[in-house]
C-alpha cells in the first residue's frame, strides 16, 4: 500500500451504514461531478444518475433489492440508468454540445458525427456498450468518495424492471433503464466487514508484461 492508494485500501463495499450520519452537500456534489467527468467512448455519456432523495420511495424500493439495509440506511442513494437505444438525436445533441463548448462550427464535426453513427446506430451490442460506459462513471464516483472518506456500496442485487416501474411514478423514464445502484454514506461501527483485510490477486498475476 502507498500513500496515494491508502484510500482505496480503506474503502470496501459497505454492508451496514450509519443512518444517523449524512454526507455533506459539498462532498456529494464532488462525487457526482467525478461521475460526470468520467471517460466514456466518444464522450457520449449514454447514461444518467438519479438521486433518489425520496425516503418513501427508498422504503418501497428496499424489497426489490433483497431487503438490503443500504437502500434505506445510507445517506444518499444513486440509481444509475443507461439508455435502451442509441439514437441519431443523441448523437446530434452531442455534436451540438461539442460545437458550443469548443466554439467550432457544427459542419466541421460532420466526419465525427458520421463515425459515431456508423459505429453505434447499427452496433448489435450497443446496449451493453452503454452499460459499460456507466460502470466507468460509477468507478470514478467510488474513487472520489473514498478519497473523501465517504463510504459506498455498489448494488446489483435489484429487480431492475420493478425498480423502473417504481421510479416511473416519480420521473419519466425517457428511454432509460436501471443497471446498478450506489449507496453513499458512512459505515456503521457494527459493520464487521470494515475490518476484513482486502483480498486481491498479487500484482505479478494481475499485470502481465509483454516485452
Amino acid at each position: 500500500m502507498t500513500t496515494q492508494t491508502a484510500h482505496l485500501e480503506w474503502r470496501y463495499a459497505t454492508k451496514l451504514f450509519d443512518p444517523t450520519q449524512s454526507v455533506s452537500d459539498a462532498d456529494f456534489a464532488l462525487i457526482l461531478d467525478a461521475m460526470r467527468l468520467a471517460p466514456t467512448s466518444f464522450g457520449l455519456q449514454p447514461f444518467r444518475v438519479v438521486h433518489l432523495a425520496n425516503r418513501g420511495l427508498r422504503e418501497r424500493l428496499k424489497p426489490l433489492c433483497w431487503n438490503q439495509s443500504q437502500i434505506t440506511d445510507a445517506s444518499h442513494l444513486l440509481v444509475i440508468q443507461t439508455v435502451t437505444t442509441i439514437t441519431p438525436e443523441m448523437i446530434d445533441d452531442h455534436i451540438k454540445r461539442i460545437a458550443s463548448v469548443r466554439s467550432v462550427p457544427v459542419a466541421d464535426l460532420e466526419g465525427y458525427r458520421g463515425m459515431m453513427g456508423g459505429m453505434l446506430l447499427t452496433h448489435p451490442a450497443a446496449k451493453a456498450w452503454a452499460q459499460r460506459q456507466a460502470y466507468l462513471a460509477m468507478g470514478f464516483g467510488l474513487e472520489m468518495a473514498a478519497s473523501l472518506q465517504v463510504d459506498t456500496c455498489p448494488i446489483e442485487g435489484v429487480d431492475t424492471v420493478a425498480c423502473d416501474a417504481l421510479l416511473a411514478e416519480a420521473i419519466p423514464l425517457d428511454g432509460y433503464e436501471t443497471v446498478v445502484l450506489v449507496a453513499v454514506g458512512y459505515r456503521s461501527e457494527s459493520d464487521k466487514y470494515q475490518h476484513a483485510p482486502k483480498v486481491r490477486v498479487p500484482m505479478t498475476t494481475f499485470c502481465v508484461t509483454v516485452g
